[in-house]
């Protein structure tokens, strides 16, 4: 059996049709969601992009992982690997508990292959055993962010497919819906003219403007409405050009007469904010435009497409893949495999995730079917903007703009105590999290020149 992991940077789950977006963004994902089993309620438990990516890479929480953020300590994670000699000496566990999924693929001699366009982003933990690991560099000028092409990525992961006769395990990581936007003027212009959310709306643009934060509308430009739709049309090129690249990759299964046999998935790191909250083009907190991702999964079979709403995690992704493989997973891991969902096997699934940010605030969550509460330990560069408790009833107002936290003091109670005793029954050690509001998380450290307090 193959499997087939694509990762799309930045991508919200409200740009695909399968979530409410326009067919012309993305018609090849939406011809895969044909095909795929649909999470309508899929979140990632840490943003941004390596606190993501540990846990799906690794089946674990942040709590536990210890990737929170970016710079140095989104570089270290809570593994035998990288702990002290003094641990070390006193450890007598079984490493095997401990590994990743590409390690236990790699472990089962199925060719393993990661091609990563975050560049910027160096992670060891990352690195560990793949067959092949690819990290392209950008074109032209150097920049703060990488901008690999989606166009190199698909080359390199068409590469590795033509070249391997056995099964495989390939994670293809797309950047382009990431800043900065670099599509020619030719491509934008086909989306000018669609549709955005109905939030941030003029009154709201309005009110923006006097903001003295961290991508403001003023510092993003953002007058009106008709300049967030120049921002969209901006992004939505990004996600098409993607999109085209990864119908060239399915192409390419088809033709081998593998894709019916490959498991697929599809999913994004997190999504983006356009101004919901008054920051433009930013993933800096636990809302739901950032912490909720798509997902689609299509079994290593000819399947019917579904729709699942139950609360699932790039956690659990990781346990889905060895459940598919017929392999035990490591002890160590902390999802639920998806495929006794997907194959509708009648059990109780869980009823709240837990959610962190790190990287622009400092913030921990907790999702219900209905309530979200956000707590911030940390309100990086918004802090008069930000209040500590958040509230939201997500089923009657998902855009999250209605504080219900004064109104609903013993739901704000019951949520953070229900949260507490989750983080303090899965992590390890201290939480990393309150490590990062006591310092300052990166991405606001980074503007304020302190990361000697590293």
């Amino acid at each position: 059996m193959n499997v087939l992991i694509i990762d799309i940077d930045s991508l919200r789950a409200d740009q695909l049709q399968p979530y409410g977006g326009e067919k012309s963004i993305a018609p090849e994902i939406n011809s895969l969601a044909e095909k795929s089993k649909i999470f309508t309620n899929a979140y990632v438990p840490g943003s941004p992009s390596m606190p993501s990516r540990a846990s799906l890479l690794y089946g674990r929480f942040p709590v536990h992982h210890h990737v929170e953020t970016h710079g140095t300590m989104g570089q270290t994670m809570n593994h035998p690997y990288s702990w002290s000699f003094e641990r070390k000496k006193k450890w007598e566990g079984d490493l095997r508990d401990w590994w990743s999924l590409p390690e236990k693929v790699f472990r089962s001699e199925v060719q393993t292959c990661a091609v990563s366009s975050a560049s910027r982003y160096p992670a060891p933990w990352m690195f560990n055993f793949w067959n092949e690991y690819h990290q392209p560099e950008e074109d032209g000028e150097i920049t703060s962010f990488a901008s690999v092409n989606a166009d190199e990525v698909t080359e390199i992961s068409l590469d590795f497919l033509e070249r391997t006769e056995e099964d495989f395990f390939l994670y293809t990581q797309f950047w382009d819906p990431h800043v900065p936007m670099q599509r020619p003027d030719k491509e934008v212009e086909k989306f000018e003219e669609m549709e955005i959310p109905k939030h941030p709306t003029e009154e709201q643009i309005k009110e923006h403007q006097d903001w003295d934060t961290e991508k403001s509308a003023e510092e993003k430009n953002i007058k009106s409405r008709e300049d967030l739709k120049q921002l969209y049309a901006e992004y939505r090129a990004e996600i098409n050009h993607v999109d085209q690249n990864i119908g060239k990759i399915i192409e390419y299964l088809k033709e081998d007469g593998v894709f019916e046999e490959t498991l697929i998935i599809l999913t994004s790191d997190h999504g983006e904010e356009f101004g919901e909250h008054g920051i433009y083009q930013e993933h800096w907190s636990t809302n739901e435009r950032i912490q909720k991702v798509p997902l689609l999964v299509k079994p290593p079979e000819d399947t019917e497409k579904a729709e699942f709403d139950e609360l699932v995690s790039n956690v659990d992704l990781a346990s889905t893949v060895v459940d598919y493989l017929d392999m035990d997973e490591p002890e160590k891991w902390q999802g639920r495999s998806l495929k006794p969902l997907i194959e509708e096997d009648n059990f109780d699934w869980r009823e709240f995730l837990v959610l962190d940010h790190g990287l622009h605030t400092a913030q921990k969550a907790i999702r219900e079917d209905e309530w979200k509460m956000i707590q911030t330990l940390h309100p990086g560069d918004w802090g008069r903007k930000i209040q500590e408790i958040q509230l939201f009833d997500v089923e009657e107002d998902p855009m999250e703009q209605e504080n219900l936290a004064l109104e609903k003091p013993k739901l704000v109670e019951r949520l953070k105590q229900k949260m507490d005793l989750w983080r303090e029954q899965r992590k390890d050690g201290e939480d990393p999290l309150v490590k990062v509001g006591d310092i300052g998380p990166a991405g606001f450290r980074f503007l304020e020149n302190s990361f000697e307090e590293d």
